[in-house]
């Protein structure tokens, strides 16, 4: 596990490729019943925020249901904490809790990341000189050749800025729910078709059709998208409309008119940045 400071104080995750196979995370989703994605998901939760709220990897004054809570455990937080310091992540300390070996993790890469930055500065010089040399040079061929007359400045009215139909909590959500119980190392593109989801239909929707994705034991995005799907066939707007669209759609399943929701291949447009959440 490696942890790299970032530009205006903010930290960002990084995880080595060996995290997956170690074997106190082999040993964490043993001692917890999990698999090894949800494993890995609950302890990188934990290090984005002891990476944005502890320097020195001190867990000192939380207790057991404050570091459940961060990691995104929703059962007992003391089996939780159990597990944590029986498979190493977690060491009992003197003043209550702390990450294992944090400051030795995240020291090995505090020289890499700030030689980084200064390359990335230089960078940044060189761009803006080579730039100045060019805007210096067009002054000068200008300078050679009379000035065309100004033509009156016509401003062309500017169309109405889009406004976003979903709120970022909204997002926020959607996106707590998926990964507590879809999938807790996503992709990048699930995680853009699960924005533009919630901007189209909103987040209780999105979240009534991955619980039917839960009930039908298929907890994965593509079987959700299926159930949005055939939203949109429905045109559906709000969680009742959705209900009702499950109605119809046991409806025509006993007539024969429709098949199972993972049967639709309709894929949600990928067009949206995330801005409700963070994952790294």
């Amino acid at each position: 596990m490696l942890i790299s400071t970032m530009e205006d104080d903010m930290a960002g995750v990084k995880i080595e490729q060996g995290t997956l196979t170690h074997r106190k995370t082999l040993r964490l989703k043993g001692l917890l019943g999990i698999g090894v994605a949800q494993a890995v998901g609950h302890l990188t939760m934990l290090w984005v925020w002891a990476a944005n709220s502890t320097k020195d990897g001190s867990l000192a004054g939380m207790t057991p249901t404050e570091i459940a809570e961060v990691s995104g455990w929703a059962g007992e937080p003391a089996d939780f904490l159990a597990a944590m310091i029986d498979a190493g992540y977690i060491d009992e300390a003197p003043d209550g809790f702390r990450l294992h070996d944090w400051a030795e993790n995240t020291g090995q890469i505090e020289a890499e990341a700030r030689r980084e930055a200064a390359r990335e500065r230089q960078r940044r010089f060189k761009e803006r000189k080579r730039a100045e040399k060019a805007a210096e040079a067009a002054r000068a061929e200008a300078s050679k050749v009379p000035a065309p007359q100004q033509k009156p400045l016509v401003v062309a009215p500017q169309p109405p800025q889009r406004t976003e139909p979903r709120t970022d909590p909204e997002l926020a959500r959607a996106g707590q729910f998926y990964l507590n119980n879809i999938n807790p190392t996503p992709p990048r593109w699930e995680l853009e078709d699960l924005t533009q989801a919630v901007a189209e239909f909103g987040a209780d929707v999105v979240i009534h059709a991955m619980e039917i994705a839960q009930r039908n034991k298929a907890p994965n995005w593509k079987y959700t998208r299926g159930v949005l799907a055939r939203y949109r066939e429905k045109d559906v707007k709000d969680l009742a409309a959705a209900v009702d669209a499950d109605k119809w759609t046991k409806e025509e399943a006993r007539n024969g008119k429709a098949g199972r929701y993972d049967r639709q291949r309709d894929a949600v447009p990928a067009t949206q940045d995330l801005a409700g959440f963070h994952t790294a």
